[in-house]
């Protein structure tokens, strides 16, 4: 729709085809924080920005973000939860993939729960869910700290692939 969105160690810029530029930071726009890490636009318009702590929604033709803590009680020692990506889950307009520091998460976007695939249930290679990419198989390859994972959401199968030149 005309409007570029750039995600910076200091806030959210939105550029839009007349060349005017706007500021979405923590202390103007309730982002969680200034540092973004990932930006998604939905079907319905909204932006869904993740940050150094929090997955953020900017509800379409509102300045205000509404921010939803998808770390928890989990791993209480880290203070924060870096969000590294977003993406939508193909088969539903309601929900989207998280990658997050402590994990994968399956967001709905209307009630804002959300299922939590980590350590506990899940034999990632490593919790940090740096990259999501799906296939027509409705698998997951997920990028970590610690190799490639393939995840089969529906079955909670992974595999683990690791690079080693040797």
């Amino acid at each position: 729709e005309g409007v570029i969105w750039i995600g910076t160690a200091d806030g959210l810029i939105k550029h839009t085809h007349d060349q005017t530029f706007t500021e979405y930071t923590s202390q103007n726009n309730n982002l969680s924080h200034n540092t973004i890490r990932s930006i998604f636009s939905d079907k319905s318009g909204n932006l869904w920005v993740g940050t150094y702590d929090k997955l953020n929604k900017l509800p379409k033709g509102e300045n205000s973000f509404i921010s939803f803590d998808l770390k928890g009680d989990y791993k209480s020692a880290l203070k924060n939860n870096l969000i590294c990506d977003i993406k939508p889950v193909s088969s539903s307009d309601s929900l989207i993939w998280v990658g997050t520091e402590t994990g994968l998460c399956q967001f709905n976007i209307f009630t804002g729960t959300y299922r939590h695939f980590a350590e506990k249930n899940v034999s990632f290679s490593n919790e940090v869910i740096k990259n999501i990419y799906t296939d027509t198989e409705g698998n997951l390859w997920l990028g970590t700290d610690f190799g490639l994972n393939v995840f089969n959401p529906e079955t909670g199968s992974n595999k683990v692939y690791f690079h080693n030149p040797q």
